[in-house]
C-alpha cells in the first residue's frame, strides 16, 4: 500500500499516479511566483509510478503548457497544476490499449473545474480533462470531462462505431460541480469481454451514474493527454479542460468496491476536499 499511515492505497495494477507535489518539471516564470499563485509553466508532469512504460506526460508546444500553482490553502498545503486549455501528452502509444479491450481500470483524481468555454470547441459538452488522441475512425479508447456547465462526465469508447454519445459510446453523467471547488472524482470500467459495466464516482463510493459497455479486444487506442483528449495534437485547445488537477492516478483493473472506498476516503482527508 501506499502512503501508509494517513490512507491506502493499492499498488496492484496502478499503472500512474501524477502527483502534483512532485516531479513537476518547469519553465520558471518568476512573475508568477508566490503562495497560492501560478508558480511558472509545466512542461512534464513525472508518473510516481515507476519501471513501467508510462514515464513522463509532456507538453509539445510553448503555447500550450499548464501551470503549477500552489501551496493552495484549500488543498490542505499541496500543489495543483492548472489547465487552460492546455495539454500534457503520454509518448507511450499502446501503454493504456488494454484498459478498454479487456483489463477493465479504476482511475481517480483530485479535481476542481473552472469556467469552460464551449464556443471554442466544436463540440457542446466536450470539455475532457484526460482522454485518448485520435486514432480514428471510430476513436476508441476512454475519456472524461466535464459538460459546458460543469457536470462532470465519463466516455468508454469501443471502436464500433462514431458517436459522440451513443450505445458504442455510452456518456455517464454526474452532478453539476461548483466552479473552483476540489472534488474527488472516479470511474471504474468491469474487466472480460462483453457487456461489463461502467460506472462515474463523485466524493463517495456509491456511484452517480453507470451503464452497460460492450468491450471489444480487437479496438485500438491510441496515447493518452491529460488537460485534453484525442485531438490534442491535432488542433490543440479544442475539446480542452479550464481548471486543476492536484492527483491522477490509473489502475489497470477494477478496483473492489472496499478498495475504491479507501481510494475515495484517503484523498479526501489527505487534500481536504469533497462533501
Amino acid at each position: 500500500m501506499r502512503e501508509a499511515g494517513t490512507g491506502a492505497i493499492p499498488v496492484a495494477g496502478l499503472l500512474v499516479d501524477l502527483d502534483a507535489d512532485r516531479d513537476v518539471t518547469l519553465e520558471t516564470r518568476p512573475d508568477l511566483a508566490g503562495e497560492g499563485h501560478r508558480m511558472g509553466e509545466v512542461s512534464a508532469w513525472g508518473n510516481q509510478v515507476k519501471g513501467g512504460k508510462i514515464i513522463y506526460f509532456r507538453n509539445f508546444r510553448p503555447g500550450g503548457r499548464p501551470a503549477l500553482r500552489g501551496p493552495v490553502a484549500e488543498l490542505n498545503g499541496h500543489h495543483a497544476i492548472v489547465f487552460d486549455e492546455d495539454e500534457l501528452v503520454n509518448s507511450a502509444e499502446d501503454a493504456l490499449d488494454h484498459l478498454t479491450t479487456g483489463s477493465g481500470f479504476t482511475w481517480a483524481a483530485v479535481i476542481a473545474g473552472h469556467r469552460q468555454f464551449p464556443t471554442r470547441a466544436p463540440y457542446k459538452d466536450v470539455n475532457a480533462f484526460f482522454g485518448n488522441l485520435k486514432n480514428g475512425p471510430e476513436f476508441e479508447g476512454v475519456w472524461a470531462g466535464f459538460d459546458d456547465d460543469n457536470a462532470v462526465s465519463m466516455n468508454p469508447r469501443n471502436s464500433r462505431s462514431f458517436g459522440t454519445w451513443n450505445r458504442d459510446n455510452p456518456k455517464l453523467t454526474g452532478p453539476r460541480l461548483e466552479e473552483g471547488r476540489f472534488h474527488v472524482v472516479a470511474g471504474r470500467l468491469g474487466a472480460g469481454r462483453g457487456a461489463v459495466m461502467a460506472e462515474l464516482f463523485v466524493d463517495q463510493p456509491t456511484a452517480v451514474d453507470r451503464a452497460p459497455f460492450e468491450v471489444v479486444p480487437e479496438a485500438d487506442p491510441s496515447k493518452l493527454a491529460i488537460g485534453q483528449e484525442r485531438e490534442a495534437l491535432d488542433h490543440p485547445g479544442k475539446e480542452a479542460f479550464n481548471g486543476e488537477i492536484a492527483r491522477m492516478l490509473i489502475w489497470e483493473r477494477p478496483l473492489s468496491d472496499p478498495e475504491l472506498a479507501s481510494v475515495i476516503r484517503h484523498l479526501k482527508s489527505r487534500y481536504g476536499v469533497g462533501d
